[in-house]
């Protein structure tokens, strides 16, 4: 008759329960850095197609942003290998 809860409600608590605050921190900060430079692309691209790659990517930051409030996203391994993709891709942009 006992309740064991296996996980809490969703991947910024699960961070934060397992990282800390400072960690929680740095997740936040990193997507923050991720989404302004996805957004400073789609501002200083000199093509249509560098623009519309630049929003696709700030649309998938935002649908992950949605989806971790509601799910695991990092426990799957196909959404972590995605997004760590998306955020090298991004972050491209601060250096080029």
């Amino acid at each position: 008759g006992s309740v064991q809860i296996m996980r809490p409600q969703n991947d910024l608590l699960w961070i934060a329960g397992e990282s800390g605050v400072v960690g929680l921190l740095l997740y936040i900060a990193l997507l923050g850095l991720a989404i302004l430079s996805a957004w400073r692309a789609i501002l200083n691209s000199s093509t249509p197609q560098e623009r519309f790659f630049a929003g696709f990517l700030l649309a998938f930051f935002a649908a992950h942003i949605v989806i971790s409030n509601f799910s695991f996203p990092k426990e799957r391994v196909a959404h972590s290998i995605l997004f760590w993709i998306s955020v090298g891709l991004t972050l491209q942009y601060l250096y080029y």
